[in-house]
């Protein structure tokens, strides 16, 4: 990943976290971050995972307030 593709992805993250703590809808929150990493999602069942897995982690991190239950660092 170069300099210029890993700076893409943080404001992607940065963006989805974001959404993850609004009201949004996780849907529009899914297809933003499926929209902001096009690039690394090349081919269509790539893409339709990232969208499918960041509709989870919306709800998933809603449920827990922000965090996982998972994470140690909590």
């Amino acid at each position: 990943m170069t300099r210029d593709q890993f700076n893409t992805w943080r404001v992607a993250y940065g963006a989805f976290i974001d959404c993850a703590e609004s009201q949004v809808e996780a849907a529009t929150c899914a297809a933003s971050w499926g929209q902001a990493t096009a690039a690394f999602n090349t081919d269509e069942l790539s893409q339709r995972r990232a969208v499918g897995m960041a509709a989870y982690y919306v709800g998933y991190l809603r449920e827990n307030g922000g965090k996982s239950p998972d994470c140690l660092t909590n």
